[in-house]
């Protein structure tokens, strides 16, 4: 199973992999005590993960909105170096 890709700006990508290979050893765990490796029987396991990412893509999705990035960029010129990295202005369009 896959989650997809969240952004290391925001520095969770370490902790939401640390949580979601717990998640996945108690969902094997329960597949071995079951003897059920369907789909199905890993459902909750998906479920929990995308719960838990959720709120992270969530923030990540409205930073990278241009109305926001662009009122980052704009607040505090001593960080603009950093601001624009984090919106990946480095390759233009901003």
């Amino acid at each position: 199973m896959r989650t997809g890709f969240v952004d290391p700006i925001f520095s969770a990508g370490v902790f939401i992999a640390m949580r979601s290979a717990e998640l996945a050893a108690e969902a094997i765990i329960h597949a071995f005590r079951r003897q059920d490796f369907s789909a199905s029987a890993l459902r909750p396991y998906a479920a929990r993960l995308h719960r838990g990412v959720a709120p992270f893509l969530a923030m990540i999705q409205r930073f990278y909105e241009p109305r926001v990035s662009r009122s980052v960029l704009q607040s505090d010129p001593s960080s603009a170096p950093v601001s624009r990295c984090a919106v990946g202005a480095q390759w233009g369009g901003f």
